[in-house]
């Protein structure tokens, strides 16, 4: 929650900066927030606003790292990241295969012992994820992050867009609501904003697979409005900043998983 915080604060500190017609912002990066969620979300909104982040890094590894995966500005040049998993942009309307470069390099940091069934896990998220993106974001671009910690198992996997965001996909729509938390509790619930009902499915069978199978948790964002998952407890939380658009991420530790009990209603 500290991370989620202070990420709140630096992406209201760009806001800030934007509306007063500034084009850098100043932001001190300590160790503690170079997290996937955190710096998908800088990186996606500062591609959006325009605005360039200027970072004061405390230690040399931390600057190092920032540097490896290409942030802020990310890359699609799997081979010249060396051994960091890069940030990475990628167009949404239209299908090659860097999707499935970045999920392969990902895969690479994963102990052989989970590697097969992980791959089946990602895929089905990545693609239920990047699909919701396509068809109701209205966005031109999304953002991917993913971060292996060798020592925990640990993993962290963010997926970002600066579309339309949950609140406008269901305006018009049986579904309509007032605010950005109904319509977080809306995606949770699989209520597709379109006629295609099983599409609704994907987001809360991501969350189950990563909660329930993995024993994880999810962050949901849109709006001004954070939701954590941990299990069967779902918190909600109201930003300072706005978020245009959505984003999702996934923090568990490595293990296999069956996901097929868990597709289907939240």
């Amino acid at each position: 929650m500290s991370i989620l915080a202070e990420m709140d604060v630096n992406l209201a500190e760009m806001n800030r900066v934007r509306s007063e017609g500034e084009r850098f912002v100043d932001l001190e990066v300590s160790a503690r927030w170079v997290t996937p969620i955190h710096l998908i979300a800088l990186a996606a909104m500062s591609s959006y606003l325009g605005i360039q982040i200027k970072c004061r890094v405390l230690k040399k590894r931390t600057s190092d790292y920032l540097n490896r995966i290409r942030f802020p500005s990310g890359t699609r040049d799997f081979i010249s990241s060396g051994t960091a998993i890069p940030l990475t942009k990628l167009e949404s309307y239209r299908d090659d295969d860097i999707l499935g470069e970045y999920e392969e390099r990902v895969l690479r940091e994963v102990d052989p012992r989970y590697r097969a069934n992980f791959r089946i896990n990602l895929k089905y998220m990545t693609s239920e994820l990047t699909t919701n993106i396509r068809e109701h974001s209205k966005a031109e671009q999304y953002w991917i992050l993913a971060q292996h910690w060798p020592r925990t198992d640990a993993c962290e996997i963010a997926i970002a867009d600066t579309g339309i965001g949950y609140l406008e996909s269901y305006r018009g729509t049986p579904y309509e609501v007032d605010n950005h938390h109904a319509a977080i509790q809306n995606a949770l619930d699989g209520l597709s904003s379109k006629n295609d009902v099983e599409r609704g499915a994907g987001v809360p069978s991501t969350i189950r697979i990563f909660t329930e199978g993995y024993g994880g948790e999810v962050v949901v964002m849109t709006g001004d409005a954070i939701r954590v998952i941990r299990g069967s407890v779902s918190e909600q939380y109201s930003l300072r900043c706005y978020w245009l658009g959505t984003l999702i991420g996934l923090h568990f530790d490595m293990k296999n998983v069956n996901i097929y009990p868990y597709l289907g209603g939240y």
